[in-house]
């Protein structure tokens, strides 16, 4: 165990399969001789002595810090030749389960980890929220500035670390209004949670957007009529792709939000809805739109949403809502005449312009799930 020495094996820092107090002395002056002859001023704390463990798999799970991306997340596979093998996928924190299982996937040794050839495959669940769990201590911690987990040894009965290490930049203090500003991508703000119910009394939640949501967000565009459609896309109706719903489902927090209503029936969850907002660079304006699904219409949900919606900009700081609606949408510019948005006339003609400013306008939702800032 040494500071000055943080790669073990370059040093012949590591002995393996001991079997016994014998072999361990014999290892330990072994180590110790190792070490002094390689790095002679090396510090060294002592030896670690752990049982000895065996598993199918040796992986990596590493952090280290990108000057313009700040944390980022190395997966692959691990042991003293990893920079050889060069078999790594990268990812940005937070993780969350879905997002974990693609940096899984995303390396050759995800086909081994599956299973082959009779040989059992590894938890993949398990293994997805190991790397979730990491990706927590880079998202809390803004100090670390590299991490290592190599090997992270498993197989089917589960994953076990045998050697890690840490290298820790000075304490920074956390800013109130910006507590993970080290990160490109903000966490999941759970904050902004709520729990509603339908005119007709059915209970849902309205919460934002998550990317594991895209398949109830694809079922969703399935059951709009073309009407929904094209007051909601002025007449385009776009092609549903992965590549589409990727982009409305896997957002930055911290420069936009989508909400979502997600109502369970049958046993299933549905989105009923969803209003967004995307700011500008300087988080100062942003645009609004929304989207209510046809079988959830006339429910409320479309005020809910949008109330809400313009809470959230306003705690985010944003200073001005805009947004275009067609001259034929009655129903919307209803809505934004009753929350004192300024109309006007877009250059094409078919379509008017509504802007609001959030600094002077009235709350909107009196009671809110969050303190705001």
């Amino acid at each position: 165990m040494s500071p000055d020495a943080l790669h073990k094996t370059d040093v012949g820092g590591v002995k393996l399969n001991i079997a016994t107090k014998a072999a361990a002395e014999k290892a330990y002056d072994a180590i110790i001789a190792s070490v002094k002859k390689h790095k002679p001023d090396a510090r060294i704390v002592g030896v670690l002595v752990e049982k000895m463990q065996k598993k199918r798999y040796e992986l990596l799970i590493g952090a280290n810090r990108d000057p313009i991306f700040g944390p980022l997340i190395v997966f692959g596979q691990g042991g003293v030749a990893v920079e050889v093998i060069n078999d790594t996928s990268f990812a940005l924190p937070p993780l969350n389960l879905s997002l974990a299982k693609r940096t899984i996937q995303r390396t050759r040794i995800y086909k081994q980890l599956q299973g082959f050839r009779g040989i059992p495959g590894v938890d993949m669940e398990e293994l997805a929220f190991s790397l979730q769990k990491f990706a927590y201590i880079l998202t809390d911690f803004p100090e670390v500035r590299e991490m290592d987990i190599n090997p992270y040894l498993v197989d089917e009965t589960g994953g076990i670390v045998v050697d890690a290490r840490i290298l820790l930049n000075e304490y920074q203090p956390r800013s109130k209004q910006h507590p993970y500003q080290h990160l490109v991508i903000s966490p999941y703000p759970e904050k902004y949670v709520k729990h509603i119910e339908l005119k007709d009394g059915r209970q849902a939640i309205l919460r934002p957007i998550r990317p594991e949501d895209e398949p109830m967000e694809a079922e969703m565009f399935n059951i709009l009529s073309d009407q929904s459609l094209y007051f909601r896309f002025f007449g385009y109706k776009p092609k549903v792709t992965h590549d589409f719903l990727s982009r409305l489902t896997q957002i930055d927090y911290d420069r936009e939000m989508a909400l979502i209503v997600d109502i369970e029936e049958g046993g299933k969850h549905h989105m009923a809805g969803v209003a967004r907002i995307i700011s500008d660079a300087w988080g100062e304006t942003a645009e609004f739109a929304i989207l209510v699904a046809d079988p959830w219409q006339d429910q409320g949900l479309g005020s809910m949403m949008m109330d809400y919606v313009l809470e959230i900009a306003r705690d985010k700081g944003i200073k001005q809502i805009y947004a275009s609606v067609l001259r034929n949408n009655s129903h919307m510019i209803q809505m934004f005449k009753d929350r004192g948005f300024t109309m006007g006339v877009e250059d094409e003609g078919n379509a008017f312009s509504a802007e609001l400013d959030l600094e002077h306008a009235l709350p909107f939702v009196a009671e809110l799930p969050f303190e705001p800032r």
